[in-house]
């Protein structure tokens, strides 16, 4: 007679071959699920992500949707032993835009300029402002103060991708209603 023996290897844990990552949207990238020991008899695992509005995941492909955090968890079918994954999605700023880009004011006035960082959902909306004379305007946060008679030209330059944007400003001793609608520059 002959007698077969089957031995069941139980599953003993699992790890990823990465506990964290940095995505932006759209980006995609796998991760690799090891299941311990290597000859365990049943090696099937769930793939499940604590936010699939932010991070999709099927059969270890992640795909970042949004900005936000998710922890992508894989969990074997045998023992329900798991690991995770904590996924950062950031949005890249696609550029910047300040809503004049022609002001002309008295000397002594104040002038507040606001900038448009893009997409609205971006992740770093940070913005650096500079004057090209700090002599004629300075600017302060996108307040425009005017120091002396003159031309500058105010910028704004994001962060995240260096967009840049510009707004010549004019500092006379009066403001000429002709010149602001007909002036080039």
């Amino acid at each position: 007679d002959l007698c077969y023996v089957s031995v069941v290897r139980p599953v003993e844990g699992v790890t990823l071959d990465s506990t964290s990552l940095n995505l932006v949207v759209n980006e995609e990238n796998t991760l690799v699920a090891t299941i311990l020991p290597s000859d365990a008899t049943n090696k099937e695992v769930t793939w499940v992500s604590s936010n699939p509005s932010i991070v999709k995941v099927e059969n270890g492909k992640v795909k970042a949707l949004a900005p936000g955090n998710a922890i992508v968890s894989v969990i074997t079918l045998d023992g329900h032993k798991e690991a995770t994954c904590t996924i950062t999605v950031t949005q890249p700023v696609t550029g910047v835009e300040l809503n004049e880009n022609l002001v002309e004011l008295e000397l002594g006035d104040t002038f507040e300029l606001e900038a448009k960082v893009y997409p609205t959902n971006a992740t770093n909306k940070g913005v650096k402002w500079t004057s090209s004379d700090p002599s004629v305007a300075t600017v302060v946060d996108g307040v425009v103060y005017t120091h002396d008679f003159g031309n500058v030209t105010i910028s704004v330059e994001t962060l995240d991708g260096k967009y840049k944007d510009i707004c010549v400003v004019l500092v006379t001793r009066y403001v000429d209603e002709v010149t602001l609608n007909h002036s080039s520059y």
